[in-house]
């Protein structure tokens, strides 16, 4: 009743038992819900937004979620891309979370937030910029890059599909090449800011985009100009 003639907002509905999927298909048809203890039901007035990570048609088809519900809900759908496809809000939010505990970013500790891969999305970066605050101590207003060592993981690069090559394991040339691929995606083609993300020196980094070949067509390493040789 607290949301009547507002919004109400249900996070991760993709998650709701069936029983309680067939509950909120009954309100969103008539209106109407029982409070707990009450003898007769009252009725309530709601915009309704939805979130979840799950994808709701593939869940419609294995039978785990009602195909009337979903169509209720969907009327009008928003897919937000995932946070390892939008590095630049990757600062934005790193700041902002940083500052809700009177913490500053590095420069490059910025720069080795947005060269993870962030499978956990936004909650995960809140929860490294937490975890980095709680581990740095109280008397550490900035956060440096060894702040976030945690992330630094061999495990972080397998999570990238474009390192797997069917069901085998990528050498140790091909893993090189992806991962410096993956700097310069992330940094627009910037060769200084991805030298510093891969943690050696431009001009080496320079040299290892020669030997592997990372040109684009016009002989410039501009995003969307990059290309992998096969």
């Amino acid at each position: 009743m607290q949301a009547h003639g507002g919004t109400l907002f249900l996070d991760e509905i993709g998650d709701l038992p069936l029983d309680i999927q067939v509950k909120l298909l009954r309100f969103l048809e008539n209106g109407e819900i029982r409070p707990v203890g009450a003898d007769k039901p009252s009725r309530a007035d709601v915009r309704l937004i939805c979130a979840t990570h799950h994808p709701l048609h593939q869940l419609v088809a294995e039978g785990k979620f009602r195909r009337d519900l979903y169509f209720r809900i969907a009327s009008v759908t928003i897919t937000i891309p995932s946070l390892r496809s939008r590095a630049k809000d990757i600062e934005m939010l790193a700041k902002k979370f940083a500052a809700e505990l009177n913490r500053t970013l590095a420069p490059r500790a910025l720069l080795r937030l947005k060269a993870h891969t962030w499978p956990g999305n936004v909650r995960e970066l809140r929860h490294a910029i937490e975890r980095a605050s709680g581990l740095a101590g109280p008397f550490t207003p900035m956060l440096s890059e060894e702040s976030f060592e945690f992330l630094l993981t061999s495990e972080n690069l397998m999570q990238n599909p474009r390192l797997e090559l069917g069901a085998s394991i990528l050498t140790l040339h091909e893993m090189e090449k992806a991962v410096i691929l993956r700097a310069l995606r992330l940094t627009e083609g910037n060769r200084a800011q991805a030298a510093k993300i891969l943690g050696i020196a431009r001009s080496t980094l320079f040299e290892k985009i020669k030997t592997h070949k990372i040109l684009g067509p016009r002989g410039r390493f501009a995003q969307g100009e990059l290309f992998e040789d096969a």
